[in-house]
This record gives structure tokens, C-alpha cells and sequence, in this order.
């Protein structure tokens, strides 16, 4: 069982080409450690790497590893309206030295809502071969009715999932019915969960937080039921998982390789808190 749950990992790049992570003490992880964080991965059967065009130079770092025998999942942001998405693409491929990679999403959902005629692009690419898989990254749930009522149907989504935020529940029965493969990120809340010291911001649900590490006061038995909560989901295909060090990594998988959920928690957040739950909201100090 553990083997087929580590499988259902990614490894997540935004640490490897930004100083990334409201936890994060370290800034980018070195070139020397983001090779040894691959090796391990690897070994353990995680085959799924997750990038995009906007963590730096994340795309160029991993490309200077042998890509071939990974599923490689990127997201473009179309700022600028002289460029088009086959030329992002292009760029993308180029900087991780590939051909074709296994999926292609828009990194923000607006930008397809808003420009949905660049949605039949995305198409032709994927009938090109260049990609396998498209689709988009979301945050809410309106977003996500608001492209299937557009008729942008997906490959692949990729949307926040944790023990406290679960809008999208209600989708993924939906979501696999049209084969739609389910990422999830932010397990962790970007390390939120870790934090000894929470900012003012997030006094309207510290005590949820303050009850969590409680429950789990060691920190790898807390990210072994984190992440547990995600990947014993069945509709789940992917948990991305972004990782600072090679030993980090594996105290992670060693934790799962350990834990059992005995205790759950049935922590809930209200609704009217949702907002504060999302990364790109949060101060930046």
C-alpha cells in the first residue's frame, strides 16, 4: 500500500527557482540537492515532476537532469500579449530539453475564462503530440464551473486540497467521470501548518492551526497525516509535494512509510474564512 501512495507523489519545482514558502528558511534549494532530491524520488517510484515558466529558473535547473523517463507536467502565464502559447511552450521545451511533456496547463484559470478562444490552441498542441494532457490550475470553484460551462474541458486540473480547505470535493466524482486526471497542491499551506508563530493575518483560524500541531506535536508525524489525507483519496491522481533537501524528502517518506491514522481530525473551516486559506492572499511580510 505504501509503494502505490508514494507513487501518487510530484515533486513540486517553485522551490528550486524561488525563495519560496512562507516557511521556508532556506531560499532555493542548491543545484548539487535538487539532484539528489530527484535520485531519491526516482528510486521510490515518483515519476511526476510539476514546474512553470514563473519559478525562475525552475524549468532551466531541471533540465540539466535527464527528463526523459519523467512525466512532466509545466503552466505558462500569458502576460505578455506579443507572445502566444505554442511560443511558451516552445520556450519551456527548450529549457528542459525535451520534445513533448505530458501535460501543459494554464497557470491561472482567468486567463482561459477570460480569452477562451486560446483554449483551441491548447488543443492543437495536444494534437500536435507536443503535449499529452491539458488543462489549468484553479483556486476556486467558480472558476471551474465557469470553463466547463465554456466547454474548456480537461485533461488535467490542479487545484489547492488539504484537511482544512476542501471546496472541490464536490467535483472529483465529476472530474474522473470525463477522465480528468486530479492534482492537488498545498498540503502543507506552503508550511503554514509548521509555524511555530503565525502572523496577525491569520488569527480567524489559528486555533484550528494551534489544534492540528497538538494533535501531531512531531513534526514528521504531521506531515505523514497531511499528506495521508490526500493521498488515500481515491479520486486523487497526484499530490504535488515541494521539498528543500534530499533528507527532507525522506523523512517525509519514511513518516508515511510509519503512520497510520488513528486519531482524524474533524476540523472545520468556516466558509467566510476560505479567503484566507489562499497563498496569493497572504502578506507578503
Amino acid at each position: 500500500m505504501l509503494d502505490k501512495k508514494v507513487s501518487k507523489l510530484a515533486i513540486g519545482t517553485a522551490q528550486f527557482g524561488l525563495d519560496y514558502g512562507i516557511n521556508n528558511t532556506f531560499g532555493k534549494v542548491n543545484h548539487e540537492e535538487i539532484g539528489k532530491i530527484l535520485d531519491l524520488a526516482y528510486s521510490k517510484n515518483i515519476r511526476t515532476i510539476d514546474t512553470a515558466r514563473i519559478y525562475g529558473d525552475a524549468e532551466a535547473v531541471i533540465g540539466q537532469y535527464d527528463l526523459s523517463k519523467w512525466n512532466i507536467i509545466s503552466k505558462f502565464n500569458l502576460i505578455n500579449k506579443t507572445s502566444s502559447i505554442e511560443k511558451e511552450l516552445d520556450i519551456s521545451l527548450e529549457k528542459l530539453k525535451l520534445k513533448n511533456i505530458y501535460a501543459y496547463i494554464g497557470h491561472s484559470a482567468e486567463f482561459f475564462i477570460e480569452n477562451p478562444i486560446h483554449w483551441k490552441k491548447l488543443i492543437e498542441l495536444r494534437e500536435l503530440n507536443k503535449i499529452e494532457r491539458i488543462g489549468f490550475s484553479i483556486y476556486k470553484t467558480e472558476q471551474l464551473d465557469k470553463l466547463l460551462d465554456q466547454g474548456c474541458i480537461p485533461d488535467l486540473v490542479q487545484f489547492q486540497y488539504n484537511i482544512f480547505d476542501k471546496r472541490f470535493e464536490s467535483y472529483f466524482q465529476y472530474l474522473k467521470s470525463i477522465n480528468c486526471e486530479i492534482h492537488t497542491r498545498s498540503s502543507f499551506l506552503q508550511g503554514l501548518f509548521f509555524k511555530t508563530t503565525l502572523p496577525d493575518y491569520f488569527n480567524p483560524i489559528k486555533n484550528e492551526i494551534k489544534e492540528i500541531q497538538q494533535m501531531f506535536p512531531l513534526n514528521s508525524e504531521r506531515a505523514a497525516y497531511l499528506l495521508s489525507f490526500c493521498l488515500e483519496n481515491p479520486f486523487i491522481d497526484k499530490v504535488i509535494i515541494g521539498v528543500q533537501s534530499e533528507n527532507e524528502l525522506q523523512q517525509n517518506l519514511e513518516a508515511l512509510n510509519r503512520f497510520s491514522i488513528s486519531k482524524k481530525s474533524t476540523i472545520s473551516i468556516a466558509d467566510l474564512h476560505m479567503e484566507l486559506l489562499l497563498p496569493y492572499n497572504w502578506p507578503k511580510n
